[in-house]
């Protein structure tokens, strides 16, 4: 067989992947002697189509391995489908399934990507995959099969077993069948030592996976033909439910959580449960169950104790002892607080391995209890869940049977103290004092209570007794006669349990008794023989080692001893039997009795069978460990028996295990103790096995000697005296000469049918007949439930079982006639059942023949009631009210054969609602045929007088049989006129209406047709009506509307003409459209070659000749607007290159493309950057510094920077260029007023993205922009503004103008109307804005960037509105946006000075916003407005922007702080020592002076004017130094600290410049320690 495997996608083709699955695939189907080849597939249809096509004529089998990607799954599901003619079908529940386990794996897939994964082709077998997204699906057909898999070697390796063997299997012809067996494990079993020893058939082959203890089986068994393998399949199975009896809980491939899920939903039952250790697993493993919400009502773990679930605390006091109750309690009260039929309850101690499970409904509770081994306790919450859904599962399967065992929950809450003999109920509860206050009484408020109540009780009364307890009646000696009963009966309790206290006890010390006399034994034994004890009379032919048991006890005669078990006890021999029976090694009584050697055997000889009886205790001890050898996996652990007599040691190997009879005739095992006939051995042999329960391999000859261990069986009572008569016996036979210990105990198996006494399979059958006859009683009275009303069986109460039986069996009949099977599982009670039949058989009476009710299944007969109930009462309208054709009264009270030839006519004829009336259908005395001969009629008139467009209008006869008599009268009146204009009846006769309408129009209007069709020639000579009719032939309004058409098309011709230059005379002379439409076409030719040959002069290779004259225009504009662009670059690099002392040539530039002028422009830019730092570089290189501070020297024009923002296409246009008239340019001025709308509304922000430190002391000053943001438009078009905010529209802009000098010999100079002002500090100029505010020293990055987001904002909210106003209302909304955008954003518009005070006032009033230095606008940064904006085009977020205000805040305290350092230190150690020592030159100078009577007035006026300046700097510096300190303490609040610097440490270092700058002035140059103004501006 040929295999081929085509990998889909990307994981699929993985290597490590592909290989993994690849190598698998090869050692599965190795068994079939496959040949495997492989392609690689991308999921591409056609290419997975090609290949697929290939692989199904070449190979039997093709698997397609999909990879978990949605492409790969997709693709191959429409290629299969497309290549097989198939339909892909979708599983609702499974694409729920796959929604959650996608998201549990953390994927997120749309609708269809899930539908398609949950997708097959129709008529393909499912292959459900229950670990991954990729489901399997495998489609046969003409000895091939294809089949698609998950590429996942996992997921493969999973699915392969169950799904994918038995079909291949099936195709290579193997006589083979498959199974799948889910079973959980414990420890009284072992599943992988089962599974070897079935795996030991040559016919069967197992493996296995598991999870926790649950194992899922797959079994594959063959043979020489199919039947022979399914016989093998049938054995295996068999075996299994056996061996693993409840806890085989499924033969298929069913999880556990989804079958009792089912079980409850079968069954219409509710669960609750609760949960204490497990982690809840019990919860998620139920809930994830696609519909457990149906039934799966609540969830508790142990949280819940005390709130929804009370225990006693006494139980939970000690739960490890208490687990059985607690498992039951939570059973019933997780039931209780759910309100559900079942609750089930789960205890788990993890550490121990100890788990209880309780399952409790109404009337009953279940425990089990149950023990994990060491090896598999870190799985036990695991398999505590598999248990608990297990019990869950056994419930289900045989309910409403109810589970063997289990107590009542009365006896429940007895076990747990819940309730007591002396307990007061609520209703008899001592009444205390109101208590009104909500709170507990006081102890002294209760003293006195029972205070009162002593005194109560010493003259007891009838109302004293009323309220109170046994004890309180007892102390007040006023018991009663109930309470005498009750004293008593706790008496005969107390004796009860003392008595039973008193015999366990009794039994627990003789227990211990035993094992210590045991012990003792056990020591004095030595079973090696190496003692050296001396004992008096010790036989010399026993062997060593029995010296002092000899000792204690003369009749020791061996040890026997049961391996790795704890049988291990001394065995005696006496005269008889009874002398030990009750007595133990000393003779002394004993119950537990000892060993003893059947008084016949002779162990010296030795006879042929030693037979040792021995007690089966309660507590397992002595010989009740035997019991355990009815288990297989017991003999299987324990196959060999060691006895050593007191003769000799001997080791025996277990060949049979026996329940029989103790006195059975025909099996007298305790009496063949010798023997010396081969044959009598032989036939004893040959009984023992036949009664064995289990089948070893262990062979047994006549020369063998044998071993019987002999011990009491509880298994079968003589039915008479109730006596126990059954035994157990253990068979071995000893160790042959050289014979190895080994048992081949894997080859053992149990006896199916072992024989046992004739009188016990009577009692069997009686007693399997006596339950089969209360089961069957039980089976049908529940049956009869389920199909009987309890009205009905309450009034058959004279009738038998088995006469209701029979009735329900009726009632099951007639069901199964009337109901489909899916409403029989829906869980109806009888009288919903009971109403449905009824409901039914009238249904069928109406709508059905007789032949089709008996002849046709429930689920065939409803579809037909269905598909004549859908025509019999499809939705009518009558009277405006929509209702069924029939209602149920109707059709009730029908028969079919009354309805049956409607039904065919109403089916048969769709629109039979055109033809026919609503009533006539509904009246039941109109026959069918009546109906169908009316339907033809009314047909061949309609068909008569309308066409059937016309027909096809109307949906009811009503409307129809109007239309009808109206084109009747129409007729009647056209063949009226028509006779008058001479047309025959004959001829009428003929044409159908609308042709006889033409007929009669054509005759009445000849003469104006005649001239509409001359006119219609002059136009267009060849014309014809639509669909080639000739003129002749079309009627006058047809003919009218084709002249209109043409002299419309004349108009537009025209017009043509006359915008291609031709005059009223040139158009007169082609009175035809078409030769009008020629000389257009001739004289638009020269107007496009003139405008080609203008495009050619921007772009020589420029080709036109397939465009029109539109186009072409367009194109020169579009080369214009390029061109003009190009120069705009050209004039900016020139003013850079300028700048830069950068030479560039004119023939440079022009040969320059768009794209490499804007690179120049912004190279020379870039350059125009580096100059300013390469300027720095430089002066510090001459010992100069290069000052870029906006205003370095009072007093001195500062520097900044203008950005020159516009916007232009990606063609090249500039959308602010206002073109020669920019009132009529819309684009222009919407684009304006989105400008202005910006810079209106973000003019804080823009304001803050020129602010720095330096420029607070620039802006506002007379050579610098203003600090407040406004726009300059220019005379012009503040014109056009202020006409479209008063009047709606501008009808005209404003012409440049002519400035006359007044001087003769001066030209008068032109004024250009788009003036510009210095002062604004955003201003158009011409076809761009300058930004006026920039800073020398900063960078116009964040300028731009500041109004290309604000821009940006505009055209976006701009762009909103016109795109909800539509095409048709475009031109007004833009009208309405303009306007609506320059009235509200005018204020933002100045052309005045920006330098005064007054205008500083008027920006005040029109609310704008006024910053007169860098730190009054940082918090513009942080608005609501500022964060929307940026975040909207992802410039900043909100964390950005706040780090950005405290980043300013900080900037602007480090610069003022350097600055304040500098002065500190500059005024300390130079300016002041300087001027010290001037003081002190002019004061020896003054000396000088007087010391030789010189007047020394001048410098002393000098001295001291210099003196109270220093004074005045000194005080100023000091103060400078305070106020710099405090301004660092406030370094944690960085927006006060620059607050600081700027309201008080600004101040006073003005405070300090004032008297500096005065000295400066009046000390001796030679004096001054650093250069003046003078020297820095002109000296240097």
């Amino acid at each position: 067989m040929k295999i081929t495997i085509l990998a889909v996608g990307s994981e699929a083709q993985y290597q490590p992947t592909f290989d993994t699955a690849y190598q698998y695939l090869k050692k599965e189907t190795a068994a079939l002697s496959a040949e495997l080849s492989y392609a690689i597939c991308r999921p591409d249809a056609a290419e997975l189509f090609a290949a697929l096509r290939n692989a199904m004529g070449q190979s039997e089998a093709v698997v397609l391995l999909l990879s978990p990607e949605p492409a790969a799954v997709s693709t191959a599901l429409r290629v299969v489908c497309g290549g097989l003619e198939r339909t892909a079908q979708t599983d609702a529940t499974l694409q729920k399934q796959l929604e959650a386990r996608a998201a549990r794996m953390g994927l997120t897939l749309g609708y269809e990507q899930l539908a398609d994964f949950a997708s097959c082709p129709s008529g393909a077998t499912q292959l459900p995959n229950a670990q991954g997204l990729v489901q399997g699906y495998a489609i046969a057909a003409r000895r091939q099969l294809l089949m698609a898999l998950p590429a996942l070697p996992g997921e493969l390796s999973a699915l392969y077993p169950s799904a994918v063997r038995p079909l291949l299997g099936k195709l290579a012809g193997l006589a083979v069948s498959y199974a799948t067996v889910r079973v959980l494990e414990l420890d009284q079993f072992s599943v992988p030592q089962e599974i070897t020893r079935l795996s030991q058939n040559p016919h069967l082959k197992l493996t296995s996976r598991h999870q926790c203890g649950d194992y899922t089986i797959f079994v594959e068994a063959t043979g020489a033909t199919q039947q022979e393998a399914e016989e093998y399949l049938q054995r295996a199975i068999t075996h299994m439910q056996q061996t693993f009896g409840i806890y085989l809980y499924c033969i298929g491939d069913r999880p556990l959580p989804q079958i009792a899920v089912d079980g409850m939903t079968r069954h219409g039952l509710t669960l609750s449960t609760a949960e204490w250790g497990t982690g809840d697993l019990l919860r998620e493993q139920l809930s994830a169950v696609i519909g457990a919400n149906s039934c799966y009502r609540a969830s508790y773990d142990d949280t819940h104790i005390g709130q929804e679930l009370e225990l006693p605390r006494r139980v939970l006091q000690n739960p490890a002892e208490n687990a059985a109750l607690i498992a039951g309690l939570l059973a019933q009260q997780s039931r209780k607080a759910g309100h559900t039929a079942l609750g089930l309850g789960l205890y788990c101690q993890p550490e121990s391995g100890q788990l209880h499970v309780a399952l409790a409904d109404k009337n009953r509770i279940w425990n089990r209890r149950l023990s994990v081994t060491e090896l598999r306790r870190e799985d036990t919450q695991q398999i505590a869940a598999w248990q608990a859904l297990n019990v869950l599962r056994l419930y289900t399967a045989q309910y409403p049977k109810q589970l063997p065992g289990g107590i009542e929950p009365a006896e429940l809450d007895k076990r747990a103290g819940i309730g007591s003999l002396f307990a007061c109920s609520a209703a008899k509860a001592p009444k205390s004092p109101a208590n009104t206050s909500g709170k507990e009484p006081k102890a002294s408020m209760e003293k006195k209570i029972r205070t009162k109540t002593r005194t109560a009780a010493a003259e007891p009364a009838a109302e004293a007794v009323k309220g109170t307890n046994l004890i309180q009646r007892i102390k007040m000696k006023s018991i009663t006669k109930n309470d005498k009963i009750r004293i008593i009966l706790l008496a005969v309790c107390i004796i009860v349990f003392l008595a039973s206290g008193i015999y366990i006890i009794n039994n627990k010390l003789q227990s211990i008794k035993n094992k210590n006399l045991s012990d003792e034994l056990a020591g004095l034994y030595d079973p090696d023989g190496t003692t050296d004890i001396s004992v008096d009379g010790y036989p010399k032919d026993y062997i060593r080692g029995f010296e002092a048991l000899y000792q204690r006890n003369p009749d020791i005669a061996g040890w026997v001893k049961i391996p790795d078990t704890k049988l291990d006890y001394a065995v005696v021999q006496a005269e008889d039997n009874d002398k030990y029976h009750r007595a133990d090694i000393d003779g002394k009584y004993n119950d537990w009795g000892i060993p003893y050697v059947d008084f016949r055997v002779d162990q010296s000889k030795p006879s042929y069978n030693t037979v040792i009886y021995g007690h089966n205790m309660g507590d397992g001890t002595m010989f009740g460990y035997l019991q355990a050898y009815k288990k297989l996996s017991y003999y299987q652990q324990h196959p060999l028996i060691s006895y050593n007599s007191v003769y000799r040691k001997d080791m025996y190997k277990i060949f049979a295990v026996v329940v029989c009879k103790a006195d059975d005739p025909d099996f007298d095992y305790h009496n063949f103790i010798d023997s010396d006939s081969d044959a009598a051995k032989n036939e004893y042999i040959e009984k023992i096995m036949k009664r064995s329960i289990i089948k070893t391999t262990v062979d047994v000859k006549a020369s063998d000697r044998l071993l019987t261990l002999s011990t009491c069986d509880y298994t079968f009572r003589d039915p008479d005296t109730n006596k126990l008569i059954a035994r157990l016996v253990i068979f071995g036979r000893a160790l042959r000469d050289g014979e190895s210990e080994a048992v081949n105990v894997n080859a053992a198996t149990l006896n199916p049918n072992p024989l046992m006494p004739k009188q016990w399979y009577e009692y069997i059958k009686k007693q399997q007949e006596k339950k089969a006859a209360e089961e069957l009683e039980k089976e049908q009275k529940a049956y009869i439930e389920l199909w009987l009303t309890e009205e009905e069986i309450a009034a058959a109460s004279n009738m038998t079982t088995a006469e209701l039986y029979e009735k329900a069996q009726e009632r099951a009949a007639q069901a199964e006639r009337c109901m489909t099977a899916e409403e029989l599982a829906e869980g109806l009670t009888p009288k919903q059942i009971k109403e449905r039949i009824e409901y039914r058989q009238k249904l069928f009476a109406m709508l059905l023949t007789q032949d089709e009710t008996d002849g046709n299944t429930a689920s065939k007969k409803l579809a037909l009631c269905q598909e004549r109930l859908d025509i019999l009462q499809q939705e009518v309208t009558v009277n405006g009210e929509k209702k069924p054709l029939f209602d149920d009264n109707t059709l009730f009270a029908s028969k079919w054969s009354q309805l049956q030839a409607r039904y065919e006519l109403l089916s048969k004829q769709k629109d039979w609602k055109t033809y026919l009336s609503i009533t006539d259908v509904q009246n039941l005395n109109i026959s069918g045929d009546t109906l169908r001969n009316s339907l033809t009629a009314n047909q061949q008139k309609a068909q008569k007088y309308l066409t059937p467009e016309q027909i096809g209008q109307y949906n009811n006869w009503h409307d129809l049989s109007a239309a009808i008599a109206k084109a009747e009268a129409t007729r009647t009146a056209l063949e009226a006129e028509g006779s008058k204009f001479g047309l025959t009846q004959a001829e009428m006769d003929k044409m159908s209406l609308s042709e006889l309408q033409k007929a009669v129009d054509k005759a009445k209007n000849k003469t104006e047709i005649e001239k509409t069709i001359a006119d219609i020639k002059v136009l267009n000579p060849n014309a014809t009506g639509s669909n080639g009719t000739a003129l002749s032939d079309m009627t006058l309004d047809e003919l009218k509307a084709l002249l209109s058409a043409l002299q419309q098309e004349r108009a537009t011709l025209e017009a043509s003409a006359k915008a291609a230059g031709m005059t009223a005379d040139e158009i007169k002379k082609y009175p035809s459209n078409a030769a009008l439409q020629q000389a257009i076409n001739e004289k638009q030719k020269a107007q496009r070659e003139d405008l080609i040959k203008q495009i050619q002069k921007y772009d020589p290779s420029y080709d036109g000749s397939n465009k029109t004259l539109e186009q072409l225009v367009a194109d020169l504009k579009a080369k214009q607007e390029a061109e003009q662009q190009k120069q705009n670059l050209i004039n900016d690099i020139k003013a850079l290159a300028a700048e830069l002392g950068v030479t560039v040539t004119d023939q440079e530039l022009a040969a320059m493309s768009l794209e490499q002028l804007a690179a120049r422009k912004q190279e020379l830019a870039n350059q125009k950057q580096l100059v300013m730092e390469m300027m720095k570089k430089v002066a510090d290189r001459h010992g100069l510094v290069c000052l870029l501070h906006e205003k370095p020297f009072a007093g001195v024009n500062g520097s900044g920077k203008h950005d020159n923002w516009s916007i232009t296409t990606d063609t090249g246009m500039n959308l602010l260029d206002p073109g020669e008239t920019p009132n009529e340019n819309i684009q222009f001025l919407l684009v304006l007023a989105c400008v202005i709308k910006a810079v209106d509304t973000h003019a804080d922000l823009l304001r803050r993205s020129a602010s720095n430190v330096g420029n607070d002391l620039r802006l506002g000053a007379s050579e610098a922009p203003p600090a407040i943001v406004s726009v300059f438009l220019g005379t012009q078009l503040e014109d056009v503004v202020r006409q479209l905010v008063e009047t709606g529209e501008a009808r005209s802009c404003l012409e440049g103008s002519t400035l006359h000098s007044g001087v003769s010999t001066v030209p008068d100079l032109p004024m250009d109307a788009t003036d510009r002002n210095r002062t604004s500090p955003f201003a158009f100029t011409g076809n761009k804005f300058e930004f006026r505010m920039v800073g020398s020293s900063d960078s116009i990055g964040s300028p731009t960037t500041t109004i290309n987001a604000i821009v940006a904002e505009a055209f976006c909210e701009a762009a909103d509105r016109l795109e909800a106003a539509g095409e048709e209302n475009f031109d007004m909304a833009v009208h309405d946006l303009i306007k609506e955008y320059m009235t509200a954003h005018q204020r933002i518009l100045f052309n005045g000075d920006g330098y005064s005070k007054e205008w500083e006032k008027e920006a005040q009033r029109r609310g704008l916003p006024v910053f007169p230095g860098m730190i009054d606008s940082v918090e513009a940064l942080t608005t609501d407005k500022a964060i929307r904006l940026y975040e909207r085009f992802g410039i900043y977020n909100r964390a950005e922007l706040e780090s950005r205000k405290e980043i300013v805040y900080e900037t602007y305290v480090k610069t003022i702080h350097i600055e304040a350092k500098t002065m500190i230190d500059m005024a300390s150690k130079d300016i002041l020592p300087a001027v010290m020592r001037y003081t002190k030159t002019l004061a020896d100078t003054i000396a000088s002076l007087e010391a030789v009577g010189a007047d020394s007035s001048v410098s002393k006026t000098l001295l001291k004017d210099t003196s109270a300046l220093l004074s005045q700097a000194s005080a100023a510096l000091e103060d400078l130094k305070q106020k710099e300190a405090d301004g660092n303490v406030q370094k944690k609040d960085a927006r006060k600290q620059a607050f600081f610097y700027r309201d008080e440490i600004v101040p006073a270092m003005e405070a300090l410049r004032a008297p500096v700058d005065a000295l400066e002035m009046k000390v001796d140059r030679s004096f001054w320690p650093m250069p003046g103004y003078a020297d820095l501006l002109f000296e240097v």
